[in-house]
């Protein structure tokens, strides 16, 4: 039956660009046997992630190995930043990361897309495994993780965007094997060349940072890639300064702010933040925002594996977010352990109730305090720039959400709630002037308007009693 039959389920834009990419998997089986020069394997799918498709492959001759076939959302750029974040993380620090053995960057290639072959890592995921934990174990995953963003987070660069592998030949990438190692593998079989014009965007894109000696392309971030209405990388940096990469985010995220009242949104936020950094210069000079800081840019729970036994973190995976960001927005706490809701309302969590941590467990909020300990012994800088950068990192998720009347909820309460004039001075504009006139901008434009008026307040931003 037809998906657009009667009673079926609509297909989602992801669904519908796996069927118009519709990879050949037969192919990258054929690429991981030649490879590892074995003549049987077996392939078991690890299941689908926001913009990959990863294989886990049994080889008969004792090899394991995940391939990722990648979807064609920023082609090129977004694999050739995930493969170089990998190779930067593994050259710099000691964190579990996958090898990579072999990738194309460029669907013209047997699979008919882009793949990454990398080395199978043991563990289960944090999100299958970590509730059911006894309290030592999780302790030893606290440890490891404040180690990890730790080792990350001292990577830093002069520009903020991804890590490009080298331009020249590499090795790594297929068909571009020397020919030397071509008949070791077997690839040259598979007679396939990849066409030149497919990397020369590629090659002109990437910024030589003094800094850190690196290249650094656009930056990749799930705000930027929403599909499918994610932005041209063209757009997307690298950016020299903190200013200039917070602009970019605010004004190209989605639903974009091409109409009166979205762009009024990112003005004023942008205005509000400003004033609070000018009368909060020593507070704000903390965050070092001279220099970009790595991270991996989506550590939620499915990409932490642990090793149930020990509570030890065993990998960390999908780096294809990774990238130097200004370091308020590197030092975010990964899933479980960022508390940031605790402070400022985001998209998730809009109510007090379930804006507060206060009404989790004694043992939750104390792991979570242990948590920040490690951060603060491992780095004192990184715990400075988690701690500091809570507000700044508030105006980033308020301007990068989804709903264009969320500023509008989002400033009425930090206004009142956040807002100290006694060490800020006046707010720049009045709240209640403001939410009118936009209601007025609402009825000339004929759209819904915001469920918050002012007399009908959201929750906290952040709780009266945490203020710095």
């Amino acid at each position: 039956m037809s998906s657009a039959s009667s009673g079926s389920i609509p297909l989602s834009p992801h669904e519908k660009l796996w069927n118009e990419t519709n990879p050949v998997v037969d192919a990258l089986d054929t690429i991981v046997a030649q490879y590892f020069l074995a003549d049987n394997l077996q392939r078991t799918s690890l299941g689908d992630g926001a913009y990959g498709r990863a294989f886990l492959y049994n080889l008969n001759n004792g090899h394991q190995a995940v391939a990722k076939v990648i979807l064609p959302v920023r082609p090129v750029f977004k694999t050739e930043g995930e493969v170089g974040a990998m190779l930067l993380v593994k050259e710099k620090t000691s964190i579990p990361v996958p090898d990579v053995y072999l990738y194309c960057s460029s669907a013209n290639n047997p699979v008919r897309a882009e793949w990454i072959i990398m080395q199978y890592l043991p563990g289960k995921r944090f999100i299958d495994c970590f509730e059911d934990l006894p309290a030592e174990k999780r302790y030893q995953t606290a440890t490891d993780l404040a180690r990890i963003i730790s080792s990350i987070f001292t990577i830093t660069a002069s520009y903020c965007g991804s890590v490009l592998p080298d331009n020249r030949l590499n090795p790594l990438r297929y068909p571009g094997l020397p020919l030397s190692n071509r008949s070791k593998t077997g690839l040259e079989t598979l007679k396939w060349e990849q066409k030149d014009d497919i990397h020369s965007g590629f090659l002109q894109a990437g910024v030589m940072d003094p800094l850190s000696g690196l290249s650094i392309g656009p930056i990749n971030d799930a705000v930027l890639l929403y599909y499918p209405n994610q932005i041209p990388h063209e757009q997307c940096g690298p950016f020299s300064s903190e200013k200039e990469c917070l602009v970019a985010f605010l004004s190209l995220t989605f639903p974009r702010p091409t109409g009166i009242l979205e762009r009024d949104s990112v003005a004023r936020l942008l205005e509000v933040l400003d004033l609070a950094k000018k009368h909060e210069q020593r507070r704000f000079s903390l965050l070092n925002t001279e220099v970009f800081h790595f991270a991996h840019g989506d550590l939620h729970a499915a990409n932490i594996l642990i090793d149930p036994a020990t509570g030890a973190v065993t990998g960390i995976i999908d780096w294809e977010m990774a990238g130097f960001r200004p370091a308020w927005l590197a030092a975010v706490a990964s899933e479980w352990f960022n508390d940031d809701r605790r402070y400022f309302a985001t998209e998730e969590a809009r109510s007090l109730s379930e804006c507060s941590l206060d009404n989790e467990s004694f043992e939750d909020q104390r792991l979570r305090a242990f948590f920040r300990l490690q951060m603060w012994k491992n780095n004192e800088l990184l715990f400075r720039c988690n701690w500091l950068g809570r507000e700044s990192r508030g105006f980033f998720g308020c301007g990068c959400n989804s709903k264009d009347w969320w500023a509008e909820s989002w400033l009425l309460v930090y206004e009142e709630r956040f807002w100290e004039t006694s060490r800020r001075g006046s707010f720049p504009f009045d709240i209640t002037t403001w939410l009118l006139w936009r209601m007025e901008q609402h009825k000339l434009l004929d759209t819904p308007p915001t469920p918050t008026s002012p007399t009908d307040k959201p929750s906290t931003p952040m709780s009266p009693t945490d203020n710095p």
